[in-house]
């Protein structure tokens, strides 16, 4: 079955009382069936991670898939990773064939979020005016951590050495 434009003859035989009649041509067109596209909406995802995208087309046709932000994410077939922070776009679309039309293509969105972390603090003792201490600090993230102070009447901070400047709390 395809579409395209269909004819038929219609035609009547003769009888002993009847002469045979003229053939009649009737054409018509036979159209494409449509169909749609359903895309669910992916999670959010973070940085490196990989989401699985499920897209079908109603009439079983295969679906596409393609990034429209590949700085954010890429698909390949149906996965999509993430590859820096923001709003991940994908549209998905499906050829027709021969008794299906085209569907129109179905896009979500999603955002790529960075990975969080946390700093913490290995307690200092207590220091006396014009002493040093040396503060230390980890991040989850195994990156680098400044230290500044919020006290500069207290404390002052260079790089990771505090020097007490007047009684109080640094």
């Amino acid at each position: 079955v395809a579409a395209g434009s269909c004819s038929v003859i219609a035609s009547a035989a003769g009888d002993a009382n009847h002469d045979p009649a003229v053939d009649v041509t009737l054409s018509f067109q036979v159209n494409q069936l449509g169909h749609v596209i359903t895309l669910l909406q992916p999670a959010d995802i973070r940085i490196g991670q990989t989401e699985v995208l499920s897209a079908t087309s109603s009439a079983g046709l295969p679906v596409g898939l393609a990034s429209n932000t590949p700085l954010v994410c890429s698909v390949t077939g149906h996965m999509a990773t993430a590859l820096t922070a923001g709003t991940c776009s994908v549209t998905a679309s499906a050829a027709g064939d021969a008794g299906h039309a085209a569907a129109a293509d179905v896009m979500v969105s999603f955002q790529v979020q960075r990975h969080s972390q946390t700093v913490t603090i290995i307690p200092s003792a207590d220091i006396e005016v014009d002493e040093v201490a040396i503060l230390q600090a980890t991040s989850s993230a195994g990156l680098p951590v400044s230290f500044v102070s919020t006290t500069p009447g207290v404390c002052s901070v260079s790089g990771n050495l505090a020097t007490g400047l007047a009684a109080g709390s640094c």
